[in-house]
């Protein structure tokens, strides 16, 4: 239970320094410029509504779940898929020396985990590729 409350505790702190933040006053400006560009290109207004909310979704859940270990293994695997998209990201961030220390059943835990950050990495890049998060 303690635990629970721990979490529970830190989600609250961090909800707060959104609000006090500027947080979202800085989302709303975004989400009303990216309205108005949706109109001049001509876009589905509720379609770039969505996708905006989506992407805020992410970005709270990534500032409060994503430590730097992760933002670190996501910056490699963004470098390797800029400069070669057909390569695999799995085997260049893989560490054949720690794997080497481990038995059967912890390296298999291991690849599939690292596995899953890497998928995971991989489609927040695609994800941000597609909806060119940078002129947001």
């Amino acid at each position: 239970m303690k635990r629970t409350r721990g979490i529970f505790r830190g989600k609250c702190c961090a909800a707060k320094l959104r609000l006090g933040g500027g947080f979202w006053t800085e989302a709303q400006a975004e989400r009303v410029a990216g309205i108005e560009r949706a109109e001049t290109l001509g876009t589905n207004r509720a379609e770039v509504v969505n996708t905006f909310m989506s992407q805020l979704k992410n970005t709270v859940q990534r500032h409060h779940e994503n430590n730097k270990d992760d933002e670190q293994l996501y910056n490699r695997v963004r470098a390797l898929l800029s400069g070669a998209p057909n390569s695999n990201p799995l085997a260049s961030v893989l560490d054949r020396d720690y794997m080497r220390t481990l038995e059967s059943a912890e390296r298999e835990r291991y690849v599939f985990n690292l596995s899953a950050k890497v998928q995971h990495c991989i489609e927040r890049f695609n994800y941000e590729q597609e909806l060119d998060i940078k002129a947001l």
